[in-house]
């Protein structure tokens, strides 16, 4: 028998909301099980205002799940209400951080390549802007904005 539990994969600029677990110390993004009778999307609001304060917006398209033992964790792309997380819940700490500061490995998922993807094509008249302002070509200003991962 599986556990249903939903995670928040929550992208603002670079930097991806992560929490810290009271429990075990774990830094993950935010989620946790799934109720009776509750919807996934129904899920990923409760538990990322639990965790964070944040008001989640609108609950995007399931961005993969990884089977954890008897846990089916199924991680949805989510958008928030402007504002900083506060730790609530069982959330010890909640940050806009890196995402190889997760034990989740929420940048293998896929869709999510595709969805930063997609923000940066609508980004890229903002990008050559920026790099004809400084010179620099298009690929260096990509990456001098995007965090490096291990």
């Amino acid at each position: 028998m599986n556990i249903e539990v939903v995670a928040a994969v929550i992208v603002r600029d670079t930097k991806v909301l992560l929490v810290r677990s009271k429990k075990n110390g774990a830094c993950v993004t935010p989620g946790g099980r799934v109720e009776p009778g509750e919807t996934h999307a129904a899920a990923v609001v409760r538990e990322v205002r639990e965790e964070t304060g944040l008001t989640v917006t609108s609950v995007g398209k399931r961005l993969g799940m990884e089977q954890r033992g008897v846990f089916a964790v199924h991680f949805y792309l989510a958008e928030v209400a402007p504002g900083e997380p506060v730790a609530g819940d069982d959330a010890a700490d909640a940050w806009w951080g890196y995402a190889r500061e997760s034990k989740d490995r929420v940048w293998a998922l896929e869709g999510l390549v595709e969805h930063l993807r997609a923000q940066l094509a609508a980004a890229q008249p903002y990008v050559e802007l920026h790099a004809l302002r400084t010179g620099r070509v298009v690929s260096e200003v990509v990456l001098s904005v995007t965090p490096e991962e291990p």
